[in-house]
């Protein structure tokens, strides 16, 4: 328990949401073609600024997104405002402790299923389930888990619509552009390089390609607060927003910040979510980011508690990885799994606990 206690502190701040725009450019792409000089960038004005004029720029952006976001947590009805502002970091380790400290339980008891790659996830999920929120620790690389669910659940239950925290909305065109193409260049964060953000969102958008994807993050999350309708360079402005974005990072990352993208997000899904209610024949979703987002009794009112309390049916999954959490010699210690190319186990978690744990199923990859 103290070895998972403190590797709970280690992943805190990793489980709570994208903590990080696009801090490290992996590698080059293509060149994307240029807008039409009529449409030209309106942030390109500021390559020629001073540093000074940048750094006013950037912060101010960012005091202006931060009130924002807090005035849309405190306006909402769903979740009580006064107490999320309380909450510390501590309250956080407390939930996940908990979490953990059932996985424990349920590994010491056999309280488990062992499956191999092709584990059948259509067999977890109900008939009639309209929403399945596949959660992760960021970090984790759950997004090739996430990849695999997304195909067989459009192939065997016809989702219509992936919904992805790590696509921003400036991207919205350059969905349509990769869905014609399958050119991963076109959602990419930035147009100069892969990113760290991309690494989470391309395995599953290859997985979706051709279906419904929404880009849930607001780019002013990742962006410093600033407001961009198309792919960012990594230019003069992207980098002072690398430079300075620590306090926004913190805030989004914190209970208050969490609610209010919750909600933001919420209202992007209306439509879809006004369509499950009213019973049209609307394709189910596949919705995958940060567990904190979604996970039952959240405080922030996560989006699978706000879709249930609108008597939307979701099914809720936590991805966790094995090996960042317990180490790599974790299978050998699992009986029958060496029998297994790649073993995952599946928890089944019982209604009595499920808004202490968050879920209804656990994935331990």
């Amino acid at each position: 328990m103290k070895r998972i206690l403190l590797l709970l502190i280690i992943f805190l701040f990793a489980a709570v949401g994208y903590s990080y725009p696009a801090d490290t450019i992996l590698s080059e792409t293509d060149d994307i073609p240029q807008k039409p000089q009529s449409q030209a960038d309106p942030l390109s004005r500021w390559q020629n600024a001073s540093d000074a004029e940048l750094a006013n720029f950037v912060n101010s952006q960012i005091k202006i997104f931060i009130k924002e976001l807090t005035k849309t947590a405190e306006g909402d009805t769903f979740i009580n405002f006064n107490k999320i502002q309380r909450m510390t970091d501590q309250d956080r380790v407390s939930r996940l402790s908990g979490i953990f400290s059932f996985i424990a339980k349920k590994l010491e008891s056999g309280g488990y299923e062992i499956k191999d790659k092709d584990f059948d996830y259509s067999s977890v999920i109900p008939q009639g389930t309209q929403i399945i929120f596949a959660g992760e620790f960021h970090e984790q690389y759950a997004e090739r888990e996430v990849s695999v669910l997304a195909e067989q659940l459009r192939g065997k239950i016809g989702i219509g619509h992936v919904a992805l925290e790590s696509l921003t909305d400036n991207l919205e065109n350059g969905i349509k552009k990769f869905n014609e193409t399958g050119d991963l260049k076109y959602i990419s964060f930035c147009r100069d390089g892969d990113t760290e953000l991309d690494k989470r969102s391309f395995p599953v958008a290859k997985a979706a390609r051709g279906l419904n994807i929404i880009a849930l993050e607001d780019i002013r999350a990742q962006f410093g607060g600033i407001k961009a309708d198309r792919q960012l360079r990594e230019d003069r402005l992207f980098r002072k927003v690398l430079e300075l974005e620590e306090p926004l990072q913190e805030f989004i990352s914190g209970p208050t910040g969490v609610a209010a993208r919750n909600i933001t997000w919420i209202k992007k899904l209306s439509p879809y979510l006004e369509a499950y209610k009213t019973g049209r024949n609307e394709k189910p979703m596949l919705v995958y980011g940060g567990s904190r987002h979604f996970g039952y009794g959240e405080s922030t009112g996560s989006l699978a508690d706000r879709t249930k309390a609108q008597g939307i049916k979701v099914v809720n999954i936590l991805y966790i990885s094995a090996a960042s959490i317990y180490g790599n010699n974790f299978w050998n210690n699992i009986p029958g799994s060496g029998k297994y190319a790649q073993p995952k186990i599946i928890i089944n978690v019982p209604k009595a606990v499920k808004d202490t744990i968050g879920a209804d199923y656990i994935i331990l990859f």
